[in-house]
């Protein structure tokens, strides 16, 4: 499996297109599902929050995540994973241990602009 592709956006920023545009490239596919909360909550699932920290990423949370991430892979032919989840900007030191090499795409947009666009 290559190394995941995360991208750290906050709703309504245009996680989605940049998400949408590079699946569109050969090498790249994504989860069918739009958000994998579940999966990044894996063993951490009781915590009334998603701000996760290194600390929280154990050795049986790290396996289990990366395993997801390879399956998908493999379901995919190989494909590189392009991921988004939103809560992943609350841990990003949570999914760094996770995938070490994991290559970011940091999506920014002003908040007014993100405010309006949820109204």
């Amino acid at each position: 499996m290559n190394d995941p592709v995360i991208i750290i956006s906050v709703f309504r920023s245009g996680s989605n297109l940049v998400k949408d545009l590079v699946c569109k490239l050969p090498g790249f596919g994504t989860w069918p599902a739009e958000n994998i909360n579940f999966i990044w909550r894996h063993g951490n699932a009781y915590r009334d929050n998603d701000e996760f920290d290194a600390s929280d990423a154990n050795e049986a949370v790290v396996k289990y995540i990366r395993n997801k991430f390879i399956q998908l892979s493999v379901d995919l032919g190989g494909k590189t994973i392009i991921e988004k989840t939103e809560s992943n900007t609350l841990r990003i030191s949570f999914v760094d241990k996770i995938f070490p090499k994991a290559k970011y795409i940091f999506v920014m947009r002003d908040g007014r602009d993100a405010i309006a666009s949820m109204l």
